[in-house]
């Protein structure tokens, strides 16, 4: 299997994890023995259960060991660690309140010996083994090309399970357990879609209001009418009005923050330094004959022995070296804060891009061989001439002899054909073997894979190029231009004792004040940071109002005032007064153009339009469900009380979002004279089943009283 035969590739990597474990194993026990002199490793608290930071930590660890594996990395981003963390805390979430759920229910089942199944083992064989697996199964074994699926290997792999290398097998386990949680959350939840159920009152009014139209008249007057000026409110009546309107105002618990960024940059001192110290290498390095080794070890990029086009390199460089003789230097010059010296080493015609097939032979040792590789160097070397041989006779088998015998697994979907690769892109003896042999030519060139059958098939049209070794010094900030700026940071901390001086400092010295609103105490990154955990972890401690000290967020320095403290629940009056405010005033804004309404006294809308200075204006073929009316918006209090008019009824005044509207009803049609109720009941029950996985679990979150402390930790 060629998704195998690569895992494996990777099994110096297995070494590390095992490595990896055996640390987190024994600073596990570690903090263990230290828990019980006080520490607190509980990172969650879930519907009544406890999530353990050990134990979270642990089985996180094990992820980055599979993902780096699986995707071939060394090392992971930071952004993708944040990924695969988050991950496992959404996945932790559910498990805990999921299974809680399928217990009551007795959706779990109990196997042998008294252990618990998510599913029974019956199941899972059907799911991974049955005639419709799993997509999780589809995409283990075809890593994206599910055309190429093959059920027996599926069963070939589960009864050599044993047999498998240890990584192979926790990858396994781990896309078997995303199989059991997703059929348990499946079952549950189509439990709560089929108990869902739509009577035949709701399935005519659904109708109605989809298939009944209304044409009616109307005027209003509008809130805008009335300057807020003009209006004044009594802190009882903003109370009054947040107290109904509270429910719209649901949060998380947040802080927001203020707060001014001191930049460590390199100082011109740290310019001029890194420019001496360049300079200096110039005289060494026009000596210099080894061009690579003199750059491998005095610069901070590695040497690349690229041919480059014209137009590509740096303008300093690219101006100069084509047309000067071999040897000569350019620079010190400076380029995106990097100090930079070039060397002309070669000049060469040769292609941009080359279009070849290969037949891989690898022997056992070669980079990157699978482990089943039993072949000798010298065997190896005697296949590929072999293959040369045939081919050439017969260059029609090539394709065929890949997919057969080539050990690069890619052979088995694309015959061996590399398509167009740019010069240098390859390794370099089959790159400088494709270059210097001509179009057509099939010939055997090692390299540390093994031994590689070569046809190639194309090349571009050759084009002057050369090679510059390129010695760069990045300019970066000396300890005493940290030094310095953690120095401006602390006075300027020093200087802010209050709110008030906290603005006017900015000012004064001309800095920039950044804003970071509901800040979540898991945030590890904030508008101008990356790295902000003990700025986060302060707010979280401190009072609002409260100034923090310099905190070093990476290359740089933070001050930052608290500007609010925002508690899990529903947001405060004094967070949200200024919005308060302005409800409270359109609802007093709506009484008095109601009163001045119902003043008029008017026997018809005309007549009230007249008195009022207002025109009256005609909506047509609406619904109950319609979102908006033309000329008005949307004004759900209106449409809704339009369906509660009788034909010919001058209605009372409505107040709603935009003003106080009035209207009378012209005429009632219906678009279709049968209701369908089968098929409106029908939809409804689909859309209702469609919201129950995604509402349901929303509400179960609610329930479960989630305590995130993971900032604690993280």
């Amino acid at each position: 299997m060629a998704i195998i035969g690569k895992i494996r590739s990777y099994s110096w990597l297995l070494l590390a994890f095992i490595g990896l474990a055996l640390l987190a194993f024994i600073l596990g026990d570690f903090i263990k023995k230290g828990s019980s002199k006080g520490a607190d490793t509980t990172l969650a608290e879930v519907a009544g259960e406890t999530v353990n930071y050990i134990d979270f930590d642990a089985e996180y660890q094990e992820q980055v060991e599979l993902y780096k594996q699986q995707y071939k990395k060394s090392s992971l981003d930071k952004q993708t660690s944040d990924q695969i963390r988050e991950e496992i805390w959404n996945q932790k979430l559910r498990e805990i309140i999921i299974h809680k759920q399928a217990k009551r229910l007795g959706l779990i089942v109990s196997g042998k010996e008294s252990k618990d199944y998510i599913i029974s083992p019956e199941e899972l064989k059907e799911l991974t083994m049955g005639k419709e697996p799993h997509p999780f199964v589809t995409q283990f074994f075809t890593q994206g090309n599910p055309q190429s699926f093959n059920p027996q290997q599926v069963v070939q792999f589960i009864t050599n399970f044993d047999q498998q290398d240890e990584f192979v097998k926790k990858l396994w386990l781990f896309y078997e357990k995303n199989i059991k949680e997703d059929r348990l959350n499946n079952k549950y939840f189509a439990l709560i879609s089929k108990g869902l159920y739509v009577t035949k009152a709701e399935a005519k009014r659904s109708f109605d209001s989809r298939n009944k139209l209304v044409k009616f008249r109307f005027t209003s007057l509008r809130y805008n009418t009335i300057s807020d000026s003009a209006v004044k409110v009594t802190d009882q009546e903003i109370q009054k009005y947040y107290d109904k309107q509270k429910f719209k105002y649901e949060q998380e618990a947040g802080r927001d923050l203020e707060y001014v960024l001191f930049d460590v940059v390199p100082s011109k001192e740290d310019f001029n330094l890194a420019k001496e110290e360049i300079t200096k290498l110039a005289a060494e390095f026009q000596k210099d004959e080894d061009a690579a080794a003199f750059v491998n070890y005095n610069a901070d990029t590695k040497y690349s022995n690229l041919y480059q086009r014209k137009g590509v390199l740096d303008p300093e460089v690219d101006s100069v070296m084509f047309k000067a003789p071999i040897g000569t230097m350019v620079g010190p010059y400076l380029i995106n804060n990097t100090y930079k010296l070039a060397k002309l080493i070669d000049r060469k015609v040769r292609p941009d891009s080359l279009e070849a097939r290969h037949i891989l032979i690898a022997y056992k040792g070669s980079l990157r061989a699978d482990a089943k590789v039993t072949l000798t160097k010298e065997q190896a070397k005697a296949k590929a001439d072999s293959i040369m041989m045939a081919v050439k006779k017969d260059t029609s088998k090539f394709g065929a002899m890949a997919i057969q015998l080539s050990n690069d697994p890619s052979a088995k979907e694309n015959k061996g054909n590399l398509g167009w690769f740019t010069d240098g892109s390859m390794v370099k003896e089959f790159n400088e073997a494709c270059i210097n042999n001509k179009k057509g030519d099939i010939f055997v060139v090692a390299t540390d894979f093994g031994y590689h059958v070569i046809n190639l098939i194309n090349k571009t049209v050759p084009a002057e190029k050369i090679q510059v070794a390129i010695v760069d010094r990045l300019v970066e900030p000396s300890e005493t231009t940290f030094n310095k700026v953690y120095s401006d940071a602390n006075t300027f901390a020093s200087e802010v004792t209050t709110p008030e001086l906290f603005e006017s400092k900015i000012v004064e010295k001309g800095l920039n004040k950044r804003i970071a609103e509901s800040v979540k105490e898991t945030d590890r990154a904030l508008p101008g940071m990356e790295n902000p955990i003990e700025l986060v972890r302060w707010a979280y401690k401190s009072e609002k109002g409260a100034i923090s000290q310099a905190f070093d967020v990476t290359d740089k320095y933070v001050v930052a005032i608290l500007k609010s403290v925002k508690l899990k629940g529903y947001a405060t009056l004094e967070q949200i007064k200024s919005e308060m405010e302005l409800g409270a005033k359109q609802v007093k804004k709506g009484e008095m153009l109601a009163d001045k309404i119902k003043a008029a006294n008017a026997k018809s809308i005309e007549e009230l339009a007249t008195k009022l200075n207002t025109k009256v204006d005609t909506a047509d073929g609406l619904s109950f469900s319609s979102f908006g009316i033309p000329l008005l918006g949307a004004e759900p209090a209106v449409i809704g009380s339009v369906f509660g008019l009788k034909q010919g009824q001058l209605s009372k005044p409505i107040i709603g979002k935009t003003g106080v509207v009035v209207v009378i009803v012209d005429e009632f049609k219906d678009v279709a004279t049968t209701a369908d109720l089968v098929q409106t009941k029908a939809q409804m029950v689909g859309y209702l089943g469609q919201r129950a996985k995604s509402e349901g679990y929303n509400a179960l979150m609610k329930l479960a009283d989630v305590k995130d402390l993971r900032g604690k930790f993280y």
